[in-house]
């Protein structure tokens, strides 16, 4: 079991589209894996990884889910380009849901 098991949708995101080359794919950002991720997907994927992504960040602290991150071999370090592991969640939550709301045309 991955230490991100218990949000699958989630561990998609994190580990298929952030993964050691993601500056290499979309347009070479963490927001263009989450993009390509947000429309790659099927919309109700989506839709549960954002919930996921949010209640990862309130459930746990930013040094549990640090560990957390790091367990699951997280590539992308988001606390280098500034983010706490909670608004990291939050951000990765919110442009998850405003795709999910584009693409359901909202």
């Amino acid at each position: 079991m991955t230490a991100l098991a218990r949000w699958p949708h989630l561990e998609t995101l994190l580990l298929a589209y952030l993964h050691q080359d993601f500056d290499l794919e979309y347009d070479g950002t963490p927001e263009g894996s989450i993009n390509g991720f947000g429309h790659d997907e099927d919309v109700e994927y989506v839709r549960r990884a954002a919930s996921e992504a949010r209640s990862l960040a309130v459930s746990e602290s930013d040094e549990a889910l640090r560990q957390r991150m790091t367990e699951a071999q997280v590539a992308y370090a988001y606390w280098a380009d500034g983010w706490s592991d909670a608004a990291w969640l939050e951000f990765v939550a919110s442009r998850l849901e405003a795709i999910v709301q584009r693409r359901a045309g909202r």
